[in-house]
């Protein structure tokens, strides 16, 4: 079950799935340029975490990439970042785990969003 996290506009930017943070991307649009990160509201990051969120996913869907930190890494390596998008923090990619595979990302996170993906073969499940 997921549980959407809303912005104070009632706009849905993460879910939490699990004990995950989960936050659907496009590198293009929403990256952080200088320096190269990923950034979260603090409010995002404080309800996540009373919400029992032990570690953050971002699929950037345009590349085939996911991020992935443990919340206490995100929280040890993040600074404090407002440019006008409310008060966040950010954490420069060189701090993310990064897994390429795309095929498997678009598997599992299609179906974390309640996309209908057909059932494997019989013979195959």
């Amino acid at each position: 079950m997921t549980t959407p996290i809303r912005t104070a506009d009632g706009r849905v930017v993460a879910v939490i799935d699990g004990h995950a943070l989960f936050k659907k991307v496009d590198s293009t649009r929403h990256m952080l340029r200088k320096p190269p990160s990923w950034a979260f509201d603090k409010a995002t990051i404080q309800e996540a975490m009373d919400a029992g969120a032990t570690k953050i996913e971002v699929w950037a869907s345009d590349k085939g990439i996911t991020y992935t930190a443990t919340m206490a890494h995100f929280l040890e390596y993040a600074f404090a970042i407002n440019r006008g998008h409310n008060p966040q923090l950010a954490m420069p990619l060189r701090y993310w785990e990064q897994d390429h595979d795309e095929l498997a990302a678009n598997i599992r996170y299609g179906r974390q969003l309640g996309l209908s993906l057909p059932s494997p073969p019989e013979e195959l499940a």
